[in-house]
């Protein structure tokens, strides 16, 4: 087994501080937060079955179903912000600490990261290959599966909030079918809905992120 050392000056405390325990404290607010919101939806759910069960068929009541259905709807919404909010969360992180040490390591060259063509993740990862020598062939697919949520983070930036796409979009398509396990399509004519359905690819987007991000920050002695 390799050792590693820091491509810049940092210390353990540092890396575990501002890196380490923020994928740590990700992993947990997923947990926390997914337990909160199936509380909540189960319980709308079971108060709109109660109310059905004790009006039956009488119409006198049918109004007051709305309010009891209106509430199961509000908190089943509550799961669309938690993965879209945490998505665009761990992406922005990880972009982040890309830019960081990109500037960390800038110091010492004669080419900075604002002479790099380009944006975002895809200006660093040049930075880091081409001045500073990074080899990112040992996080290959880590960086493969990076782009698959690059492709889902800038879709749920731009939408119009209807979760839909044109079936013309084959790559954006086959972007969701690979996380199949956690996120369902569903057919709406000449275009395609979708919804998250698992937070497995939530806790996989932290493990990618963490690996990615100790490439940036460490190289094999």
């Amino acid at each position: 087994m390799p050792l590693y050392k820091y491509r810049f000056d940092y210390s353990n405390h540092q890396y575990f501080d501002n890196v380490y325990f923020f994928f740590q404290s990700f992993e947990d607010y997923i947990d926390r937060i997914e337990k909160v919101i199936n509380e909540e939806v189960g319980l709308a759910k079971e108060k709109l079955e109660q109310f059905q069960e004790e009006i039956g068929d009488n119409p006198t009541w049918a109004d007051e179903v709305f309010t009891f259905e209106d509430t199961l709807r509000q908190k089943s919404l509550l799961r669309v912000i938690y993965y879209d909010s945490l998505i665009l969360s761990i992406y922005s992180f990880i972009e982040k600490q890309m830019l960081f040490a990109c500037h960390q390591l800038e110091k010492d060259q004669v080419i900075k990261i604002k002479d790099i063509a380009g944006r975002g993740v895809f200006k660093y990862r040049t930075y880091l290959e081409k001045v500073i020598g990074a080899d990112f062939s040992e996080v290959k697919k880590d960086w493969e599966l990076l782009m698959k949520f690059n492709k889902i983070r800038n879709f749920l930036v731009h939408d119009d909030g209807f979760r839909l796409f044109s079936k013309s979009n084959a790559e954006l398509k086959n972007c969701l079918s690979f996380f199949a396990q956690s996120i369902q399509l569903t057919d709406h004519g000449d275009e395609i809905g979708f919804v998250f359905t698992d937070t497995k690819i939530l806790k996989d987007f932290c493990t990618i992120g963490s690996k990615l991000v100790d490439h940036f920050y460490t190289e094999k002695r």
